[in-house]
């Protein structure tokens, strides 16, 4: 369920670091936020700030970025582990929380339903799963394999359904949420790195390059992903 915040989903920095705000006003918009540099305007609206800044320091909706190995829901660390800065922001915007990082796609793929192989669009992913548009109706709770075809490698996985959206109005689509059985550590690692390339891709050109270099190295990646970066 969505929490009503009206159309927006607003933000407000407080980051001394140049580089770092310039980053992370970026990436907030790539997941859609509207961001402001100012102090919230409502007591409602987030505020994401260093732990040092000063400004807004009475504003009682803010998650900072903290330097020290404490753990809980209204901070996060640095470096920065994407998933919690996603996990974070996403309570306040989304119950239950959403706890996987998602990315919105359009992308053909192959899946093999009750021994015929068929062909669908893939439209959101995750680490744990999918959401795939369908020329058929699934069953939840039916498992199928899948290929997702990954710039480094095509992954071959296999699905279980969780919930099915029908369109009636629609030439024979049918949407279903979909969760990855069985898969390896090394596969949700790949699945995850393909993901956080992507966003920050994305944001790439929109940074001066010393930003952007300043900005990922405020994040905890792994040797794989940072090469490509």
């Amino acid at each position: 369920m969505t929490i009503s915040r009206g159309n927006e989903k607003k933000i407000s920095l407080c980051i001394n670091n140049e580089g770092l705000n310039l980053f992370l006003t970026a990436l907030l918009r790539e997941w859609s936020f509207t961001v402001s540099p100012s102090c919230p305007e409502s007591p409602d609206e987030l505020l994401l700030a260093e732990e040092n800044c000063s400004r807004c320091a009475e504003h009682r909706k803010r998650v900072n970025l903290i330097s020290s190995a404490y753990v809980d829901s209204a901070h996060v660390n640095l470096p920065i582990v994407l998933e919690q800065l996603w996990r974070v922001l996403e309570k306040h915007y989304h119950l239950p929380p959403r706890h996987h990082l998602r990315l919105a796609v359009d992308l053909p793929i192959t899946m093999t339903i009750r021994g015929q192989e068929q062909s669908g669009r893939l439209s959101s992913l995750s680490p744990a799963g999918a959401r795939l548009s369908l020329p058929r109706e699934l069953a939840v709770g039916e498992l199928f394999p899948i290929v997702l075809p990954l710039p480094q490698q095509t992954l071959h996985l296999a699905a279980k359904v969780i919930y099915v959206t029908t369109f009636p109005d629609s030439d024979n689509r049918y949407d279903a949420g979909v969760l990855f059985e069985r898969i390896s550590g090394e596969e949700k690692a790949l699945l995850r790195d393909n993901i956080i390339l992507t966003f920050f891709t994305n944001i790439r050109p929109h940074l001066p390059r010393w930003a952007f270099e300043v900005g990922i190295n405020h994040f905890d990646l792994s040797p794989a992903l940072r090469q490509q970066l």
